[in-house]
């Protein structure tokens, strides 16, 4: 009986996955037709487990769960399948059913096989029990449970048998998948993971599209990541699909549209591409042929017009698969634990006035840690910037929440007149724009909203009002003197017309006024300027507007000129008292060092984006390699830019306000050297020698 219904089967599964192809080439929805192939297996291995339970009389409870592709519903055309067994009852026939099942579904026959089966991925692998009961995998994956079984657990489903038993199972590993609470081990780990994906990536090589660079893999892993990290607060993102998730990892403000369309579209294009390479010969291979033939084949059964148009796209949809996946690891895991300090700190205070309490004391707190690290050596100055850059960041973003929540019952949502949600982008400039933020650092800010429209609460006020509302009641929480102090100073010059100006703008006045009226050193400021919150995709659409204004307008007339004019005029206006150097304003100071970088940026950046970069330890490097500097420019540069911010930074700490001079006689100059194990007079000749160094530098590229 048995053989009978295992040869039903299997011809079952040939003849759908025939349709399945069939339907495919036809053009038919890729999506749709992974999840019909799916369903179909669910069927199949329904089937099959109901044929082997009815060899017993009285069988156990039995549930069959899905990880993997299958779990996602999004099964390749020829794949293992991943299962997991759980059971209640009588673990000898739980044991027999399970290894009875795994063959009638695996075997191979002169008909083929139903599907491969793969179980390693319950606990323990080969060495675990085949079945366990739900107890028995809770307190697993309680006590022993790894990282990369978290990450396979999210595409945990019911496939087959008791669906109660399965809905408990995958209940109580919740918890232990979702984690309400940002797990800084975790992330940890997950930057090892990355390198050994990379390495896998290397060893395997373009060719392979599931694990090659900017392959299948990728997009997994970064989809998951994600789910991982904010699923413990967000139910939404408990999906198994790979699709879903995008979209609701979209929904929900954690990835733009942009990076939804590009990770998507990516996805869909390589996932269609491996089951074509799958549905030849109905084997499980993820690598490209080597042959022209045959890869020509391939591109004509994906629906490419040729070979070059194919190759074209799969390379463009692979390098920005492989960019967002670098872009997850760019972000601060140091900034995602001062975020969840903040957090937990919020969830003491019972009133208003401790929450605006909260900013400053918080501010304080996490500046103290900083100091305390880079007095005994353990940060490098731009270590130490980053993390007072995401102090900062994460101080403004939490404080324009609490003021949008606070404003919402009052004005309700903001509409556009094409009725379309508007929002804020609110750009960081300066310090804060280039990630360089120091101890006494004020926060430069511009504010830019989506567009004319009004708020649809009780109170309607048009957009702009609003959002003026919005930015001038953050400016206060964060400015607002408590008894810890303020947080921050901000300061709003920056914006369009600077004090003669809006506090806000709308996007297409913004983009009016830097294309109509804004001068070369508003143009120069924003090389620094960076979205650092509110919504994602405005947030986009306005970096992109900001690359387009710096790099992409036609360049002021004898640009050098006008640009040391600017220069000259800062420095007769900030010359130090007798005795004092200025490190940031002086002649071969950091500002020299800067004004270089920014020349050569806007004259370059439009046709170079390694140039587009907002810091400029990084921009240095990126002008060496362009041969914009020779070694030895960049190697001064890059000293003097270093030593210099060391020893301001020091010197603030020392005599606890912002300054951009020091004094040599001073005794906290000493201090300074020591804290930097130097001897005052030594640093004095080599901050001389710097400076004098930078300036003939500046000389050579600014004044010839």
């Amino acid at each position: 009986m048995n053989d009978i219904k295992a040869k039903e089967l299997r011809n079952s599964r040939k003849q759908t996955l025939l349709q399945m192809i069939e339907r495919d080439q036809q053009g038919e929805d890729h999506v749709k037709t992974l999840e019909l192939w799916s369903k179909a297996a669910d069927n199949l291995i329904a089937t099959a487990l109901e044929t082997i339970i009815c060899e017993f009389e009285t069988p156990p409870q039995f549930s069959v769960i899905a990880l993997g592709k299958l779990g996602g519903l999004e099964l390749n055309y020829s794949s293992d399948v991943d299962l997991i067994y759980v059971f209640e009852g009588d673990f000898e026939k739980a044991s027999k059913i399970a290894s009875r099942f795994t063959r009638l579904l695996g075997d191979v026959t002169e008909d083929g096989f139903v599907f491969r089966v793969d179980n390693n991925l319950r606990p323990l692998g080969k060495d675990g029990n085949i079945v366990n009961t739900v107890d028995a995998l809770e307190r697993y994956y309680e006590t022993t449970g790894h990282e990369w079984e978290r990450q396979a657990l999210i595409r945990a489903r019911h496939v087959a048998g008791d669906k109660a038993l399965s809905d408990e199972f995958v209940e109580r590993i919740s918890p232990f998948v979702f984690r309400r609470s940002i797990d800084i081990p975790y992330l940890k780990k997950i930057r090892a993971t990355k390198l050994s994906l990379e390495r896998t990536a290397s060893n395997e090589g373009w060719r392979n599209i599931k694990l090659g660079p900017g392959g299948i893999r990728e997009i997994e892993f970064v989809t998951q990541v994600l789910q991982l990290l904010h699923g413990g607060k967000i139910k939404d993102l408990r999906v198994t699909n790979t699709f879903d998730a995008l979209n609701s990892l979209f929904k929900h403000k954690i990835i733009s549209k942009k990076k939804l369309s590009e990770l998507r579209s990516s996805y869909l294009l390589l996932r269609r591409a491996e089951n074509m390479l799958q549905a030849k010969d109905d084997r499980q291979i993820h690598t490209l042929p080597k042959d022209d033939g045959d890869l020509k084949e391939l591109s004509a059964r994906l629906g490419f017009d040729s070979l070059d148009e194919f190759i074209d796209t799969l390379g463009n949809a692979r390098k920005k698969v492989q960019e967002h996946f670098s872009e997850l690891f760019d972000t601060s895991f140091e900034k995602m634990e001062i975020l969840e300090a903040f957090q937990a700190n919020l969830e003491t205070c019972k009133s208003k006035e401790e929450v605006v309490d909260s900013l400053s004391w918080f501010k304080n707190h996490i500046s103290k840690r900083i100091q305390e690290l880079d007095l005994s050596g353990k940060l490098s100055i731009d270590e130490v910037s980053e993390r007072l850059t995401c102090l900062a960041e994460t101080i403004i973003n939490e404080a324009f929440k609490i003021v949008k929540e606070a404003l919402l019952p009052i004005y309700g949502k903001s509409l556009t007149e094409e009725g379309q949600e508007a929002d804020l982008a609110v750009l960081g400039m300066g310090k804060l724009g280039t990630f360089e933020m120091d101890y006494a650092s004020d926060l430069d800010l511009v504010f830019i909203y989506s567009g004319d429209g009004s708020t649809t609460g009780k109170k309607k006020i048009t957009n702009h009002e609003y959002f003026t509302k919005v930015s001038q009641k953050l400016i206060s929480m964060i400015t607002l003197p408590t008894r810890y102090g303020k947080a921050y100073n901000i300061d709003t010059e920056l914006r369009p017309s600077g004090n003669q100006g809006a506090l806000v703008s709308s996007i297409e006045a913004f983009d009016r006024y830097h294309r109509r009226e804004a001068g070369l050193w508003e143009r120069q400021a924003l090389l620094r300027a960076r979205v650092i919150a509110g919504d994602i995709t405005l947030g986009n659409n306005v970096s992109t507007l900001l690359e387009n204004l710096v790099y992409d307008l036609p360049l002021p007339h004898e640009i050098k000129v006008q640009i040391d004019l600017l220069r000259r005029k800062v420095a007769s206006e900030n010359i130090p008292h007798q005795g004092r150097i200025d490190l940031k304003k002086g002649r071969g100071g950091i500002a020299d060092i800067e004004s270089v970088v920014h020349y050569m940026q806007l004259v370059n950046g439009g046709r170079d984006p390694s140039l587009r970069e907002k810091k400029a330890s990084y921009l240095i490097k990126a002008m060496e390699k362009a041969s914009l500097l020779d070694k030895t420019e960049a190697e001064t540069l890059s000293e003097a830019y270093i030593l210099f911010r060391v020893v301001l930074s020091r010197a603030r700490l020392f005599i606890t306000h912002s300054t951009g001079t020091i004094d040599p006689a001073s005794d906290y100059f000493q201090s300074i050297a020591e804290s930097l194990r130097m001897e005052g007079p030594a640093m004095l000749k080599k901050l001389e020698e710097l400076l004098d160094a930078v300036e003939d530098i500046y000389y050579s590229h600014l004044r010839t």
